[in-house]
């Protein structure tokens, strides 16, 4: 029975970890998709800069 006890808390923190583990993915995904759009807006901001000067 103590046995059972233990695999069930070891079970419930396993839940809470992947739980923690699938939001930190899904901020870092956001982040990264961020990024991107970022840095794309940057790159074109540069080209039509640069052929603003001609």
């Amino acid at each position: 029975m103590r046995w059972k006890g233990t695999y069930m808390s070891w079970n419930a923190a396993s839940v809470r970890w992947n739980a923690s583990l699938v939001r930190w993915k899904t901020s870092y995904m956001r982040w990264n998709a961020a990024d991107m759009c970022w840095k794309g807006r940057r790159m074109s901001w540069k080209a039509s800069y640069t052929s603003w000067k001609g």
